[in-house]
């Protein structure tokens, strides 16, 4: 019994996860092609669901910000690392969080955070727990990352989509600094929102110019 209530439980989640990509993928066909030389030819797409993010892919092109499988794909030294902490700081995640998260049984940020092998001792030969100092170490990086954040971090990666649950969903504050969302659509449990980068603001040019 329980194994097939598991594998009803991943089914409706599948059909579910495919209805928001494939909708995704809908708008992206029906969307012009960037025009500017500056724009990434592949729109990003943040997704709060981590298994929305791994998914995502199977159904639709657009690219994720990021996923908790970024650590096998070949990106530039840090940059893994540094879009798992944008992912952190636009859904939300302050350094309580954080580090609650990181003390969870086979956590995700965990994984993220030190190694998939940290968390699941299968993968290591000689198993090594995460210390609490590793977690007061790593908090504090975040939070460094997170006081600091500035329009030319949210430069590094532009969004184009983010896809949140219709309920329980992050709180996006941290997003609506840097981003401007439409009304969104509400696809199968799932809300997608288109988001523009905000223009920057005539103060906080003559600020930047300023030093």
């Amino acid at each position: 019994m329980a194994p097939t209530t598991v594998i009803k439980k991943d089914n409706l989640f599948i059909d579910r996860a495919a209805g928001v990509c494939q909708r995704l993928r809908e708008r992206g066909k029906a969307e012009a092609p960037p025009t500017s030389s500056n724009s990434d030819p592949v729109p990003l797409v943040l997704a709060s669901d981590n298994k929305i993010a791994v998914i995502l892919p199977t159904f639709a092109p657009q690219a994720v910000l990021w996923a908790p499988h970024f650590d096998f794909l070949n990106l530039r030294p840090g940059e893994s690392r540094q879009r798992f902490y944008e992912y952190l700081y636009y859904t939300g995640v302050d350094e309580h969080k954080l580090t609650k998260d990181l003390r969870e049984p086979m956590s995700t940020v965990a994984a993220a955070a030190f190694g998939h092998e940290r968390v699941i001792p299968d993968l290591a030969v000689k198993p090594k727990p995460i210390t609490d100092d590793e977690i007061a170490s790593q908090v504090a990086e975040y939070k460094s990352f997170y006081s600091s954040f500035s329009r030319d971090q949210a430069l590094q990666h532009i969004l184009s989509y983010v896809i949140v649950p219709v309920e329980g969903g992050p709180d996006l504050t941290n997003l609506d600094r840097w981003y401007e969302r439409d009304h969104g659509e509400k696809v199968d449990g799932y809300i997608l929102y288109r988001v523009q980068l905000r223009p920057e603001t005539s103060s906080a040019i003559s600020q930047r110019n300023a030093f």
